[in-house]
């Protein structure tokens, strides 16, 4: 455990149409934008009335926020050129192009 007042950290992966939860870039190229959200623990709050790391974003609603002091920061980060670099293409062997 690195940082003990990380509750849940989550990314969100924006093709250019919709938000998605997981990423392949082997299989899908670089999404457009890369949305991460970390929910943090006050250090008041965890000594008196601790969250257990790994709690899933999904589940953090405002009253557990307020019960137990977490405050969630979200940053979008652009992936400059990612529309130039398009998913890889199937073979038309029918075999992954991944070359093992």
């Amino acid at each position: 455990l690195v940082a003990t007042e990380v509750i849940s950290i989550e990314f969100q992966y924006f093709d250019g149409t919709m938000w998605q939860l997981q990423w392949d870039s082997s299989v899908q190229g670089l999404p457009k934008v890369i949305k991460i959200t970390i929910a943090l623990q006050r250090e008041s709050k965890a000594r008196t009335n601790p969250m257990e790391p790994g709690t899933l974003m999904s589940s953090i609603t405002p009253e557990t926020m307020r019960e137990f002091g977490i405050d969630i920061y979200s940053v979008n980060a652009i992936i400059p050129g990612a529309h130039l670099l398009t998913a890889p293409q199937a073979s038309g062997s029918g075999t992954s192009s991944m070359g093992f």
